[in-house]
């Protein structure tokens, strides 16, 4: 319960969230070491783990409560962090695979339909901006109406994606335009790391770098090792001076 608001992003005092989180993981460690098979223990270590920027231990301690226990009530949870691990460390085979289980399992679940519209960022698979269009409809259906703004603006941010790797790049960028929102919308800022994202893919690394400097500047609580979560996205970046500025600033 105490980790829970953290993981949500309802905790910005990054003091507090550091106390939580190590004496937390404290408290989970014992309660495996007792019972090595506990599987909502190994679940919610691992969303601290991801927390912490290792999605390999993340990933691991997923996978062991998935086989501890398939028919857990986080099951499609658990099976999320383990395609989003996947999806950070590069390893879009198992993403794909644990997305599908996901969808196969929980058809109706939003994390399914979440995930089935991410993995076409994914190298290896198909530029079909019909596809990705269609997947994004099916992805803000799936979610609350009180969620249905932000979920559709993070769709056609995806879906700009998928564009730019189709070679339609200029309607990618009418897409991206069209998908920013305010704070009332996104109170987190995550679109606007989500567009720096696209931005790079198109070789647009000035208007990147700006969204991500505004991004970390506006929400400081992301800027200790944001580089580490999703690290080839910004691979395209690497080489540019500003970017390494942010980096060594986080």
């Amino acid at each position: 319960m105490r980790v829970r608001p953290i993981v949500r992003g309802f905790v910005q005092d990054q003091r507090k969230v550091e106390a939580v989180v190590s004496q937390s993981e404290q408290h989970l460690r014992a309660a495996i070491a007792i019972n090595p098979t506990q599987a909502n223990a190994l679940y919610v270590l691992s969303q601290l783990q991801y927390l912490k920027h290792d999605a390999v231990e993340s990933h691991n301690l997923a996978q062991r409560a998935y086989e501890a226990d398939a028919y857990l009530t986080a099951a499609p949870d658990i099976l999320w962090r383990l395609y989003v691990t996947s999806y950070d460390l590069e390893s879009f085979v198992n993403a794909k695979n644990h997305c599908d289980e996901l969808k196969r399992r929980f058809p109706q679940h939003p994390l399914a339909a979440r995930c089935q519209l991410w993995i076409m960022t994914a190298k290896g698979i198909p530029a079909d901006p019909a596809e990705a269009w269609r997947r994004a409809a099916g992805y803000a259906q799936s979610v609350p109406p009180q969620q249905k703004e932000y979920t559709t603006r993070e769709a056609q941010i995806v879906v700009a994606d998928v564009l730019g790797r189709a070679g339609l790049a200029d309607s990618a960028r009418r897409v991206l335009v069209r998908a920013r929102a305010d704070r009332s919308i996104d109170p987190r800022g995550e679109l606007m790391g989500y567009e720096a994202f696209v931005r790079g893919q198109l070789g647009d690394k000035k208007d990147a770098v700006d969204l991500l400097q505004r991004y970390l500047t506006d929400h400081p609580e992301h800027r200790a090792g944001f580089s580490k979560v999703n690290p080839w996205w910004w691979r395209p970046l690497q080489d540019d001076p500003r970017f390494k500025n942010l980096i060594a600033t986080g």
